[in-house]
């Protein structure tokens, strides 16, 4: 079949008599019903390196322009530190480290089981202690038993 517009085939369809023998079979692309849109155009930002052009940086005058940017960078990078400094306080303080084991000894002291009432401090080691869920109390594993809260 010859490529035809779809203007030319839906008028070819038109002219077909069902008496003819020959039919012409329309496909129909998405293209033909709603034409692809056409992408837009690259945005050109490009932040970070700058863009430079072909050159060769062994010139004195490209070595010098290099130079150049390299030091107000540098300038740059000094003048930030010294702001950044200005702010910190020079003075520190220094603090003192809590420690951990007196605190967690104390905690460990104020639990006590719900049947046998021995503290938790006194527990064996690798003894398995279980928290009721409605009190939020702690008990031995051995002590409740089969008996779960």
């Amino acid at each position: 079949m010859r490529s035809l517009s779809p203007a030319k085939l839906l008028q070819v369809h038109d002219e077909a008599t069902p008496t003819s023998s020959e039919f012409v079979k329309v496909v129909f692309s998405p293209e033909n019903v709603r034409p692809f849109s056409k992408a837009p155009p690259r945005k050109g930002t490009m932040k970070g390196r700058k863009k430079r052009k072909s050159a060769i940086y062994t010139d004195t005058p490209e070595k010098l322009e290099i130079e150049k940017e390299v030091e107000e960078r540098e300038k740059k990078r000094v003048k930030r530190n010294l702001g950044s400094q200005g702010n910190r306080p020079n003075n520190k303080v220094p603090r003192k480290k809590k420690t951990g084991s007196a605190e967690s000894s104390e905690d460990e002291n104020e639990y006590f089981c719900l049947v046998c009432v021995e503290p938790y401090g006194n527990s064996r080691k690798g003894e398995k202690w279980i928290q009721c869920t409605q009190c939020k109390m702690w008990s031995h594993e051995d002590c409740v038993g089969q008996n779960l809260f």
